[in-house]
């Protein structure tokens, strides 16, 4: 039977109670959640969740047992771990005894609180541990505990400790010689204070400094002496605000008396040449001299920033040999704890605090400097095994042969390749060297993979596995390259290759990629362009650089109406073959004719002409644009200065010479026949040139209004003039209402231009509609005649007041 209640450790610091529930809300009901604190305020990393049922909560521990949260696999139980009974047993061994003592009420409610949870899980399910643990805790409550037996361990720890520490007393040598640092201050509070300088003598404390009494005028009469008034004034106070080292070295987690005395060396000097003097008088053994890289290492570790000085004194050290293999024993230890296996040992857990990305660029850093400066050797990296280092070990790595590598530049760059030589040459075996060279390839390949440079990285995962044939890790990047190209027959043998069988997730989505791509293909050909530009996309999901799966995707887009989309892959096609003039061409094309986009249609066909000077299509291109764009610009101009019969003779055919609105359609026509636009793709500038003609006809009143705005109403069901010149025959034909709705449309087309129109024309119905003639007066000077204020005035007087507001808005329009 498992508990409702269960533990969850590891989570990140940030995470709160409502964090928690939000995650465990998706399993059922949260009955309640609580992260556990320490008492400086910050998380453990830990909490309890309790659920409605006991079902809920075994779910979410089959759910969420190993779940990224935050960068972090979560860890749930129900009942205590090994660790966790081991811990509780050692504290009923060390204070179980003055816990009875103190509050034995709590330590019953404890035991009350055992026996249900041992029932509920059962006591089989308990392990042996767990088991003596429950009855040590039971024997003590009734006091059954013997004393003996209780007291003998925490004794035999207390005498093997106290041996170790005498055992170490015949070789320490370590002597503090710095200076007391005792100011006028200290010697003025003795007497409150207490003589700390002196061996043995009474000392208040940390927190016992008095304040001193400020000298006042009055003081200095009743002792009076103007003479000692005065000196007093003068009395400076040379008391250093000095830092707590001793605080500092603790909260660096300098755990011993050695570490500690290096540690205020090192804080405490000038600069590193003072600091590698400081050291040396604390007089260390050969034992405790290695305590100056560990202390060093992490410190440097511990900035915020990269900080030089604990390199400089390094390299120092660096001259004794002994010291020198020190810190390369730390480096082994940095790596153990980053979860490497050296030697062939067992990988320890990762430590938390050594996988912080800081910590890591800063020491790698320090090591990289020191390699640089020949005080270390290249070979401390010779431990690793290379080709399965963790993703914090590489970085590690990486960041110190960087600072290597910038270091030698910075030092000679005149003879880079004689500085690096002299580091990689030296002593360097040959195994080694092939492993580092290992490394940089695979590195180098991953950074090119990541810009996009799929030859350069192929190149270097090659190298790679001439390398090392077996590693899987090339294999799979090798077919991830293949299978972007649309190369399926070779990413599939690198799958192979990288030991991946038929049914992996990786070879299944090769194969529906594959499967995608073949029926884009035979829907193109069936002309189901729906269906080829959705599975195009599904294969290009895979096989994104893929240049004819683009090519089929944006065929397809033009032919279902999709101009702009169709484009966006030319221009994927155009970043993967910049020397190519084709997709130039159709975008040019296409958005020119067909998006009546003039600007942007130059500039790609120019970009053209950049790529490829010579290319005849672009020229021919480039050279018809700009005969439109000019002579459009000339017809615009001409109806904004109210000259429609200059701008229509600019539009038509006039004798052999041929009208804008023929070379637009026959340019059109060619480039739907070489397929540069798509033959069922509508021409936006074509249908721009028609409306502006049938504009140009309609205030003109011309009798070819009817041949020009028929075919703006056909390209163009919402062409204004088109519907306005549809409204004036049905008026013609004493079709009122339809001419209503028409003009109706009209007024949605151009809000400003419709309304007073329509509600002319609303009144007009309102007359005899006997008298036709007088509504076709009214109507065309309202639509055509606007400047015959005589005819609407008129109009007014027959009308009277009702219609006095619109017939205003026509003499303004």
């Amino acid at each position: 039977d498992k508990s409702e209640v269960i533990y969850v450790r590891n989570l990140p610091w940030s995470t709160s109670n409502e964090d928690l529930v939000e995650l465990f809300t998706t399993i059922g009901k949260v009955e309640k959640a609580e992260i556990h604190y320490e008492p400086s305020g910050r998380s453990r990393g830990t909490g309890v969740v309790q659920f409605d049922a006991a079902d809920t909560a075994d779910t979410a521990i089959q759910k969420f047992q190993g779940y990224q949260y935050g960068g972090r696999p979560l860890g749930l139980s129900f009942d205590l771990s090994e660790l966790n009974a081991e811990i509780l047993l050692r504290i009923v061994r060390l204070v179980g005894a003055q816990l009875r003592k103190d509050d034995p009420l709590a330590l019953k409610d404890i035991v009350s609180l055992i026996r249900p949870a041992v029932a509920k899980i059962g006591e089989a399910n308990l392990s042996v541990r767990t088991k003596f643990m429950i009855e040590t805790i039971s024997d003590l409550k009734n006091n059954k505990l013997k004393t003996g037996a209780q007291d003998l361990a925490v004794l035999h720890e207390h005498v093997t400790r106290m041996k170790k520490h005498l055992g170490t007393m015949d070789t320490s040598k370590l002597k503090a010689t710095e200076p007391l640092r005792m100011g006028l201050d200290d010697i003025q509070a003795a007497d409150k204070s207490g003589k700390w300088w002196l061996v043995g003598a009474k000392w208040a404390g940390q927190g016992g400094d008095s304040k001193k009494a400020e000298p006042t005028a009055a003081s200095a009469g009743a002792a009076g002496s103007a003479e000692v008034a005065s000196d007093d004034d003068v009395i400076m106070d040379d008391g250093l605000d000095m830092p707590n080292y001793a605080e500092l070295a603790r909260e660096q987690g300098m755990n011993t008396d050695v570490r500690r005395a290096i540690f205020i060396a090192l804080v405490a000097a000038a600069d590193f040449n003072d600091a590698y003097l400081r050291i040396l008088k604390l007089r260390l053994n050969k034992y405790n001299r290695r305590e100056v890289s560990n202390v060093l290492v992490q410190c440097s570790g511990a900035q915020q920033h990269y900080n030089p000085y604990y390199t400089l004194v390094a390299s120092k050290f660096c001259g004794d040999s002994r010291i020198k293999y020190a810190f390369q024993d730390t480096l082994w230890t940095f790596f153990r704890r980053l979860g490497e296996p050296l030697f062939g040992e067992e990988p320890e857990e990762e430590d938390e605090e050594m996988t912080d990305n800081r910590r890591i660029i800063n020491t790698a850093k320090m090591f990289g400097n020191l390699v640089m400066d020949s005080s270390v050797s290249l070979t401390v990296l010779k431990p690793l095994n290379m080709a399965y280092v963790k993703d914090t070990t590489g970085l590690f790595v990486e960041v110190m042969l960087i600072t290597v590598l910038q270091g030698c530049i910075k030092k000679d760059p005149k003879n880079i390749e004689t500085s690096l030589g002299k580091i990689f040459a030296n002593g360097v075996a040959p195994e080694f060297a092939r492993s580092l060279r290992y490394f940089l390839r695979k590195k180098r390949a991953t950074t090119y993979l990541s810009l996009g440079r799929t030859s350069q990285a192929t190149e270097d995962y090659n190298r790679v596995l001439s390398l090392k044939p077996d590693f899987e890790g090339a294999h799979i990047q090798l077919a991830k390259i293949r299978a972007r190209s649309a190369d399926w027959e070779g990413a599939k043998e690198h799958y192979k290759l990288a030991n991946k069988d038929a049914a992996s997730p990786e070879l299944a989505a090769l194969d529906e990629a594959q499967g995608a791509a073949q029926l884009a293909e035979a829907a193109e050909r069936a002309g189901d362009f729906e269906t080829c530009v959705h599975q195009a996309g599904e294969a290009i999901m895979t096989a994104n650089r893929a240049v004819y799966l683009r090519e089929l995707r944006s065929r397809c887009r033009f032919a279902r109406g999709d101009v702009e989309e169709g484009m966006g892959d030319l221009h994927h096609i155009l970043q993967m073959r910049p020397g190519d003039t084709t997709p130039h061409v159709t975008i040019s094309a296409n958005t020119f004719y067909g998006l009546d986009d003039l600007n942007n249609g130059m500039a790609q066909i120019r970009k053209c002409l950049h790529s490829d000077p010579d290319s005849k299509p672009c020229k021919k291109m480039l050279k018809q644009q700009k005969v439109i764009d000019k002579t459009l610009a000339k017809v615009t101009k001409a109806f904004e200065k109210n000259q429609p019969m200059t701008g229509v003779k600019m539009l038509i055919d006039n004798g052999e010479d041929a009208g804008l609105i023929t070379n637009i359609k026959s340019q059109v026509e060619e480039l739907k026949q070489d397929g540069t636009i798509p033959a069922n793709a509508p021409s936006a500038l074509y249908m721009r040139v028609v409306d502006l003609a049938c504009e140009g006809y309609y205030e003109m009143n011309s009798k070819k209004t009817k041949q020009y705005c028929d075919n703006a109403l056909a390209l163009n069901e919402q062409s204004f003039y088109g519907l306005l010149h549809r409204a004036r025959e049905q008026m013609d034909k004493e079709e009122f209402e339809d001419a209503v709705r028409t003009l109706e449309e009209a007024k949605n087309v151009k809000p400003q231009a419709g309304t007073p129109l329509l509600c002319l024309l609303r009144l007009c119905l309102e007359l005899d509609k006997s008298d036709a003639e007088f509504m076709r007066c009214w109507l065309r000077v309202a639509e055509i005649n606007r400047e015959r204020r005589q005819c609407i005035e008129g109009i007014a007087s027959v009308l009277g007041q009702r219609c006095f507001d619109s017939l205003e808005e026509v003499r303004l329009h």
